[in-house]
């Protein structure tokens, strides 16, 4: 308030504003309009972009290296698994499509994946597209579902079995 026309400030009510943001604000006689919600604005803005900028940090997380290794793990298992198909919105793909595939959902996928678990639920069980579950045609012709059957593979990764779905 350095202007020297303010220094005498009188309440004129027939003045008074209702603002948008629903804070009564009051005008002041002459040039000098006082906001003291204004004046709080640009610092609760600021404060807020901070809070939402460490939020958004926080939500990209990725996996640890452990479980990175884990989902390395999956789709190498997926790759080699040559006597089986992968079933995808009725189409059948063979194991190193459906790895390649695998691996392109993580890698767009990745920011929001921090377990194996999460892995399979976002890029090996269903169809973004369709909402359609994936399905593993076994050897003997019978059909499993994706989810169901790459976290049997991930409990066996975890005890530290080489074998599971066999391929």
């Amino acid at each position: 308030m350095g202007n020297q026309a303010c220094q005498n400030l009188r309440l004129d009510p027939s003045r008074a504003r209702f603002d948008t943001r629903g804070a009564t604000a009051l005008a002041w006689s002459g040039n000098c309009h006082i906001d003291h919600m204004a004046s709080f604005q640009l610092p609760r803005r600021a404060l807020l972009a901070l809070v939402l900028g460490l939020a958004a940090a926080a939500a990209q997380a990725t996996p640890s290296a452990s479980e990175q290794k884990l989902i390395d793990t999956l789709i190498l298992r997926v790759s080699k698994m040559t006597t089986m198909t992968f079933m995808r919105n009725g189409n059948e793909h063979d194991a190193a499509d459906a790895a390649k595939h695998m691996q392109a959902k993580f890698d767009y996928f990745k920011d929001d994946i921090t377990t194996a678990e999460d892995f399979i639920d976002r890029c090996a069980s269903r169809s973004e597209v369709t909402g359609k579950p994936y399905k593993v045609k076994m050897p003997n012709g019978s059909m499993r579902d994706a989810n169901e059957f790459l976290n049997a593979e991930l409990r066996a990764l975890r005890r530290g079995g080489d074998k599971a779905g066999a391929g």
